[in-house]
């Protein structure tokens, strides 16, 4: 807000004094500026106001409701107001409303309605919102077309391999077997590029999750039965359930990948520390597990730290990996809300 000078009541009547400050101080505003009194009848403007509100100028004494419908609905909105453009600047202007009170002696006599104009913030915004859209609906198309053309693909593959001669030598069956491989790699690529790239927006619904059940699942999820996982101390999380479900089971998903035998889970005040046993990765490759078209520690894990790492920006949380642990990798995810056992199931 501004300072405002002094406010009188005169014979009963709402009027902004002196004069001077009006023409030198508000005048002089962005914003525009509208006062109306206890009954909602408008009494005073700046020039700023009357531009944007061409009806105001006919309006005084008048309610505001009246005179200018749309301000007066906006003032319970916590939307932008739209207004039309200037002659020299095409496009519609957005308005940030904003209602003060205005007192005397402690009375309410008048409000001051205060629009800032938020025009270049708004459309940077839809315009963000709109390459949004239009990148997940981008998203959307390929993951459908690679998945018809691997379809495709791997529906001809099938007929030429039962078709082949019964003298087929030892090297063709490795040839067909290796070929059903990278199609199963493609479309587990595609899947995980998909998720990916939802993943990289900020989550809007969460909740208090038990650790201990999320890890369940995500074991579930994978068949891990060769994969020892371990929660040392079962808390709550407040985050996305299916969301941080994927993320263990992206760590599952890691820990078949990489051979491993053991995964364990702790936390910490606001910290989850996850460790993985096996190979550690060099320190001056880390920055690398989470790039994905990178083949680190393997080229079939290269998009799990990524997606970890996206799962976790989501919540705003930072994902680490720490170069100090020796036995395998250690994951450390730090910034998130960590209650103990027993809030929520």
């Amino acid at each position: 807000m501004f300072a405002v000078g002094t406010l009188y009541v005169v014979d009963e009547q709402f009027v902004a004094v002196p004069q001077f400050w009006r023409n030198q101080l508000v005048d002089s505003l962005d914003e525009k500026i509208v006062l109306i009194d206890d009954e909602g009848r408008v009494r005073d403007y700046n020039r700023r106001a009357v531009e944007a509100f061409p009806e105001l100028a006919d309006g005084e004494d008048q309610p505001l409701d009246a005179v200018v419908p749309r301000l007066a609905e906006a003032l319970g909105d916590d939307d932008v107001l739209t207004t039309g453009g200037r002659e020299h600047d095409a496009g519609p202007r957005y308005l940030q409303v904003v209602s003060t009170p205005l007192t005397r002696t402690g009375a309410v006599v008048g409000r001051a309605v205060v629009c800032t104009d938020v025009t270049r913030v708004e459309r940077q915004r839809r315009q963000l919102e709109r390459q949004s859209d239009q990148l997940d609906d981008f998203a959307d198309a390929i993951t459908h077309e690679l998945r018809n053309a691997l379809a495709v693909a791997r529906g001809h593959f099938d007929v030429i391999a039962a078709d082949r001669p019964p003298a087929d030598t030892e090297s063709a069956r490795t040839s067909v077997d290796a070929v059903r491989d990278a199609h199963r790699r493609i479309d587990r690529i595609v899947t995980d590029l998909a998720r990916l790239a939802a993943r990289e927006q900020t989550v809007e619904s969460v909740e208090e999750c038990s650790l201990d059940a999320v890890v369940e699942a995500a074991s579930a999820d994978i068949g891990a039965d060769d994969v020892e996982i371990q929660v040392e101390r079962d808390a709550t999380v407040v985050a996305s359930r299916p969301v941080l479900t994927e993320l263990f089971t992206n760590v599952v998903q890691f820990a078949e990948f990489e051979d491993a035998e053991r995964v364990t889970v702790e936390t910490g005040r606001s910290e989850i520390v996850i460790t993985v046993d096996g190979q550690q990765v060099p320190e001056n490759r880390i920055e690398a597990l989470f790039a994905y078209g990178e083949a680190v520690p393997s080229a079939e894990t290269g998009t799990v730290f990524p997606t970890i790492r996206a799962i976790g920006s989501s919540h705003g949380w930072t994902v680490e990996v720490d170069p100090r642990y020796r036995d395998g990798i250690q994951v450390d995810i730090g910034d998130v809300r960590i209650g103990e056992h027993g809030l929520s199931a």
